[in-house]
């Protein structure tokens, strides 16, 4: 999303607001911010 810069990273999961649904924690895409 595009706050998940500023949201733990759980809480995008919790609330996808504009990206398609993703998969489990361990396979998400390295693009993103991981924590």
């Amino acid at each position: 999303s595009v706050i998940d810069g500023d949201k733990p990273d759980h809480d995008d999961d919790t609330h996808p607001d504009d990206e398609p649904p993703q998969p489990p924690r361990g396979g998400r895409p390295a693009l993103r911010v991981v924590k």
